[in-house]
């Protein structure tokens, strides 16, 4: 009986210990909703101060806060908790008051992308990989980018998208403002290596080619808002050779030099929302065989769609869904029938400012993110 009483309190301790660690910030997280999305939020609540950047893909997320990067995952014990599982802090080799660390990321599986903002002598662009042991190791820098003055090199590494072996990063102020898109590729030895570089397409300066990108199923969309000529959102197919090509060119509608058109993208394959001054705007892809015999079919983008829609923040596009931050809440749409239509309101936590500044959206989560550079931040899970 003594020996049993041992055994139970043995195994306790840890129990205790886990739940003591995992008690949730906000109420415990509901599985249902009218977007299929969680109704009410588990706050991350992470340390520190100031939030730059979210991301979420299944049952990870990750987020910059106070100089370190924050990998959380969703684990059931008694019930689903979001607990903090490890951390990348910024590297010794950082130039303190210079270089953000994290100041973008993106997450993929067992894989992130960051960006380390320095416009005094080129950001750079890390990739990481998650090892058996939980922790998170480098696998390949690149940068700085080539440039002559600050914005040239704080723009290298913006919007780092991952998807699979491909990783995308733009530099929207390369060229005299026309803008550049990096492309790396990982090797079957597991080494990253830079395979292509995409120049903006126009042939005037002061595109901002590489402000926003989307990477989605070997497709590539970017957003070239431009300044003394029409924004556009060029989108690059990668099929079946690896190698980006152009597929399609979106130029703003209402052809307004400095519109913004391309600003913020969000894509799913499927549908391609894009952000301007003026609305939002929604296009279709289909693919046709055409004609019927035809080996491969042929992507056929329907006349866009107006949504005027007021929005601020981010916005995200991710399986006939697109979440956008709207009036200080964020408003979750249906993409399936053309015109977006609302499926739910996330209303902003008690407390929380700037929500929706940071939105992520990925299979059935969604995180979003709240607060300042420098002052109290947190980021929530749906």
């Amino acid at each position: 009986m003594e020996r049993l009483k041992q055994m139970r309190s043995l195994f306790c301790v840890p129990i205790v210990l886990l739940v003591a660690c995992a008690q949730p910030a906000a109420p415990v997280e509901v599985e249902t909703s009218e977007a299929g999305l969680a109704s009410t939020p588990w706050s991350l609540n992470p340390p520190g101060n100031g939030l730059w950047a979210v991301a979420i893909d299944g049952d990870r997320a990750a987020l910059t806060s106070d100089e370190t990067v924050r990998i959380y995952e969703r684990v059931w014990f008694f019930g689903w908790f979001w607990i903090q599982v490890a951390s990348i802090p910024e590297p010794q080799t950082r130039v303190a008051g210079i270089e953000d660390f994290g100041s973008q990321l993106d997450l993929w599986g067992d894989r992130l992308i960051l960006k380390i903002t320095n416009p005094n002598s080129g950001s750079r662009v890390q990739i990481y990989e998650r090892q058996t042991n939980g922790s998170w190791t480098i696998q390949a820098t690149f940068g700085p980018g080539t440039g002559t003055n600050i914005n040239e090199w704080a723009s290298y590494g913006s919007s780092p998208k991952l998807e699979g072996d491909f990783a995308v990063w733009g530099q929207s102020y390369a060229s005299a403002k026309r803008g550049r898109v990096y492309v790396a590729r990982r090797g079957s030895s597991g080494n990253w290596s830079e395979v292509q570089t995409i120049d903006g397409p126009g042939p005037n300066s002061h595109q901002y080619f590489g402000t926003d990108l989307v990477l989605q199923n070997g497709l590539l969309a970017v957003g070239a808002p431009g300044f003394y000529e029409p924004g556009h959102v060029y989108v690059y197919s990668n099929f079946p050779t690896g190698v980006f090509v152009l597929e399609a060119d979106h130029a703003d509608p209402t052809q307004t030099n400095n519109g913004q058109f391309g600003q913020r993208i969000g894509f799913d394959n499927t549908n391609l929302v894009v952000r301007s001054n003026a609305a939002h705007y929604v296009y279709r892809r289909t693919l046709q065989y055409v004609p019927w015999w035809a080996p491969f079919p042929t992507p056929v983008w329907n006349t866009p769609t107006t949504w005027n829609i007021t929005a601020s923040g981010e916005l995200s596009t991710y399986f006939s869904r697109t979440a956008i931050a709207v009036n200080g809440n964020v408003e979750i749409y249906d993409m399936t029938i053309g015109q977006p239509t609302l499926a739910a309101t996330l209303f902003a936590p008690a407390g929380s400012t700037d929500f929706g500044k940071y939105v992520d959206l990925h299979d059935d989560r969604l995180i979003v993110g709240a607060g300042t550079y420098s002052g109290p931040a947190d980021a929530y899970v749906y």
